[in-house]
């Protein structure tokens, strides 16, 4: 996802008593875009623009859960590789150059 602009949303009054809100992309930006048909999905984090014809794909459950169990798995295997015989469980500072060596 890369950000292109920043604008904000203005208000259009066709008629009397209609108001809708809408957006400028910025000038010259994908022209190719004019006239083509556009989802719009609200999400959490705000609004998502989808140009193709397709729906937008969400992650399914089964995908969160999988990923989520193959980080912890790696999570504590970095735990293990913290922990190996360098005796860095007994560090309590986080900074490294406090430090004192005891050999």
């Amino acid at each position: 996802m890369n950000r292109i602009g920043q604008t904000k949303f203005r208000k259009m009054n066709p008629k009397p008593g209609y108001t809708a809100p809408y957006l400028i992309l910025p000038w010259g930006y994908r022209e190719d875009l004019i006239g083509r048909a556009v989802n719009i999905y609200e999400c959490e984090e705000g609004f998502l623009l989808k140009i193709e014809g397709n729906e937008f794909k969400h992650a399914a459950p089964d995908d969160i859960a999988t990923r989520l169990s193959k980080l912890e798995a790696e999570l504590s295997e970095l735990k293990k590789l913290v922990k190996n015989d360098d005796g860095l469980e007994e560090i309590r500072t986080p900074d490294l150059r406090r430090v004192r060596a005891t050999s």
